[in-house]
């Protein structure tokens, strides 16, 4: 079976990345340092890992990027970017603490909150936020910097939520493959490249002149090992302007560089996956969507599903129009912790009953829908015949009839209805996620559409 390395254990927001990323049969191997992430995979043809490769209050994650950038012959086939909140957590809310322990990443990221309300408490770095949890679960005295969901699963009492220094924090993960293992399933939109430069004056701005007109999303310098004060240069570029492709790229600086190297192309998911700013066509929009309702697929293969017709609705209720709408609106003006909050609730309260829902299962219904946001720019783009005349008609009813493409929505329903085949569901777990489909994921993508268009 493939596996899917990452650095655990589990209950790090390493191992939420790597459920978000994971492909259908994948086993998740949790590994104990990077080199060992690298490694396990790269000695597996068919071996694939996930790592963090930035985050936007502390920069690049320096050992990664040296592992990447070291001749290993994994490459980047996809970008996610995962929200990383921090809480304080404890066993009882109540004994005054001596320490508080984490990874040092995650200490970083809050070292002015902890300061500022939690001075002269000792702090310790440990191998993983896990690692941190099982400290505190044992020992009420301290504390454990964590996610809230770690929090919860490792039964901790939060004594301060979202203690991050910043708004937004956020880190990418890359997902690495061998070249060529696997058929890529979604729009690559960036590109990843080591380069080193020739030794003399001027060598930096003749390998940056190729890249003008380009969109240079990162640079980063990075220490060439055994040379002193030497460095090589990691650049992402946004292959999403017309003729910008990797090959190209590397024939345009193969001339002005000593070394270039293509270390992967892949598209962005995530809390950042489809903003405006990247300018994702409808048809890629789509790609994103279909590639989602793949994974969701076995999701709810997993669960029991509700009780419901195959042509009627899966849950029956009077106020089924205002969670849909309610919930729309969170992903039109919330942040991500109001989406997020209106997601769970919606699920339990209409979606899925009774269920428990997982992270990856939130996750991934959480992607569609911002990607159902973003539907409606693409759609203005492409200029539909008649949608700017109805929206500028403030015609609600017609901005849903423009938007509803049947022949779209019936592949939609039939591909979900597959996967629950494909991941060992029944029929009758097939039947009741068309139907699930069908009565509240589709109207809830379609509501967020309109109240945008509207807004």
């Amino acid at each position: 079976m493939p596996t899917l390395s990452y650095l655990g254990p589990e209950g790090t927001f390493s191992h939420r990345a790597a459920l978000l990323l994971a492909r259908q049969g994948e086993i998740l191997t949790a590994c104990t340092d990077f080199s060992e992430v690298f490694a396990h995979a790269a000695a597996d043809p068919d071996g694939a890992a996930v790592v963090p490769f930035e985050n936007t209050a502390r920069g690049s994650i320096a050992e990664v990027v040296d592992l990447l950038t070291g001749g290993s012959p994994l490459e980047a086939v996809t970008c996610c970017a995962v929200p990383i909140r921090h809480c304080l957590a404890s066993r009882d809310a109540g004994t005054p603490l001596r320490l508080i322990a984490s990874k040092a990443e995650a200490l970083a990221q809050c070292r002015a909150t902890l300061r500022s309300r939690f001075p002269g408490i000792e702090v310790e770095a440990v191998a993983s936020t896990a690692q941190a949890a099982r400290m505190a679960a044992g020992d009420s005295s301290v504390g454990a910097v964590v996610g809230p969901e770690l929090a919860h699963d490792a039964g901790l009492t939060v004594r301060a939520a979202d203690i991050q220094d910043t708004v937004g924090n956020t880190t990418r993960f890359l997902r690495l493959e061998h070249p060529g293992a696997r058929e890529q399933l979604l729009p690559a939109t960036h590109a990843l490249f080591y380069m080193t430069v020739k030794d003399r004056p001027g060598a930096l701005i003749d390998m940056l002149t190729p890249l003008r007109g380009c969109d240079l999303t990162y640079i980063q310098s990075v220490p060439i090992p055994g040379q002193r004060w030497k460095y090589g240069f990691l650049a992402e570029v946004s292959t999403l302007a017309g003729g910008v492709t990797p090959e190209a790229l590397i024939e345009a600086l193969r001339p002005v560089t000593r070394e270039v190297r293509c270390l992967g192309h892949y598209p962005l998911l995530g809390a950042d996956a489809v903003t405006p700013a990247l300018c994702l066509t409808l048809a890629e929009l789509r790609a994103l969507i279909a590639e989602t309702d793949r994974r969701l697929g076995p999701c709810f293969a997993e669960l029991t599903l509700p009780d419901g017709e195959a042509d009627g609705p899966v849950v029956r209720s009077a106020d089924i129009a205002e969670a849909l709408d309610s919930t729309a609106r969170a992903f039109i003006d919330g942040d991500a912790a109001a989406r997020r909050a209106a997601l769970e609730a919606f699920c339990a309260a209409r979606l899925l009953p009774g269920q428990p829902l997982s992270e990856r299962l939130l996750t991934l219904l959480e992607h569609r829908f911002r990607a159902a946001l973003r539907v409606i720019g693409a759609k203005r783009a492409e200029a539909l015949p008649g949608l700017a005349e109805t929206i500028a008609a403030r015609d609600a009813d017609g901005v849903a009839a423009a938007l509803l493409n049947a022949a779209v929505e019936q592949g939609v329903i039939a591909r979900a209805a597959d996967a629950v085949t494909a991941a060992g569901g029944s029929e009758e777990a097939a039947r009741r996620v068309r139907a699930l489909y069908r009565t509240l994921i589709l109207p809830l993508s379609r509501r967020i559409q309109v109240l945008d268009a509207l807004a």
